[in-house]
């Protein structure tokens, strides 16, 4: 808060006026959101890693779904993919309002699905499926779901797998572990491209490029064959391994699924099957100082984890006068005993 004042004398009598600037108060803190599948819960904390917290208990909300798997948000709601009843589902960014969005059978047609992937530019949800092996769209409202890709038909014959997805606004990017692949199309599916062979950068092995984000000029995946962070520029040059887990925490059973980014720092998300690494996960962008943010057991209490998928609800700035949360401007006007207030 600015407080000015300037005083004036006229005919003996002393004027005071003191006006109040109203500033933007400091950023609102990211909020790290991620589903468990074990616990059938989705989970919210801070960026920092304090104030964790169920946010949607699942299996106490009908209306929500039976389970939890990708999750994205367009910084005002919540989409989630639900893998048991072949649904998204949506609600306010606070986990109000849960309801169905996208029904596959009702809104696609008759068939199996298993989807790992969802993102959105804010107009429109991408996704992916592993069952029929392609790339839906539909309107942020669930409207006209609709085959957006189709590999066999946009690229050949083959055996795809198509995981991880995330959008820079202008282009899709996506995961293959079959075709050990990372691909790149236009936000309306033209254009379709390779943009890393796994294989012939970082040489032949068993990859498992699960889950992928974007920060808008970088790539970052998850892969839990190799126990590793991958990064790569947005156009497909520097590919590289960003941070081994194995080298970095030690030998162990890793298994890094979701991942998000905030522009400065990455999570991921580690689901181990033996449960003894289950736990959220923190690095600055260029992979330094990876560490613990969220041990479940620790800081959510006694029980199985399954921590999946995360996403990252952006800070929102204020224009609010301390402590008020009234916007405008006040001047005081104070001459002699008269007060008088103006709010514009």
């Amino acid at each position: 808060m600015i407080i000015k004042s300037l005083t004036k004398y006229a005919l003996g009598t002393t004027f005071t006026a003191v006006t109040m600037l109203l500033v933007s108060s400091p950023a609102k803190s990211q909020t790290l959101i991620w589903t468990d599948t074990l616990q059938n819960k989705i989970y919210q904390n801070d960026t920092n890693g304090s104030n964790p917290s169920t946010l949607i208990d699942i299996t106490n909300s009908p209306s929500a779904g039976v389970t939890t798997d990708a999750i994205t948000n367009d910084g005002s709601s919540l989409f989630w993919i639900d893998n048991s009843e072949d649904r998204i589902y949506s609600s306010g960014i606070d986990g109000s309002n849960p309801s169905i969005l996208v029904d596959f059978a009702n809104d696609i047609g008759t068939g199996s699905y298993t989807s790992f992937g969802i993102t959105t530019d804010g107009n429109s949800l991408f996704w992916t499926d592993v069952s029929q092996d392609k790339i839906y769209q539909a309107g942020i409202d669930g409207s006209n779901p609709t085959v957006l890709i189709d590999p066999l038909t946009d690229i050949g014959a083959g055996d795809y797998i198509l995981e991880g997805i995330t959008t820079d606004g202008n282009s899709l990017f996506w995961t293959d572990i079959s075709q050990d692949k990372i691909y790149r199309a236009g936000i309306d599916g033209s254009n379709l491209e390779v943009l890393v062979d796994l294989d012939t950068v970082f040489g032949t092995q068993e990859y498992n490029a699960f889950n992928i984000a974007t920060d808008g000029s970088s790539l970052f995946w998850t892969d839990g064959f190799t126990d590793a962070i991958y990064r790569v520029g947005i156009d497909g040059s520097n590919a590289e391994v960003l941070i081994d887990l194995d080298t970095v925490f030690g030998i162990g059973d890793y298994n890094p699924v979701g991942i998000a980014t905030d522009g400065s720092s990455l999570f991921w998300t580690n689901y181990d099957l033996s449960g003894s690494e289950d736990a959220i996960y923190k690095a600055e962008i260029d992979g330094s100082n990876p560490t613990v943010l969220i041990d479940p057991v620790a800081d959510l209490g006694a029980g199985n984890y399954g921590p999946r998928f995360v996403t990252i609800v952006p800070s929102q700035t204020q224009s609010v006068p301390e402590p008020s949360l009234i916007l405008g401007l006040l001047t005081l006007i104070s001459m002699g005993g008269f007060v008088g207030c103006k709010k514009s």
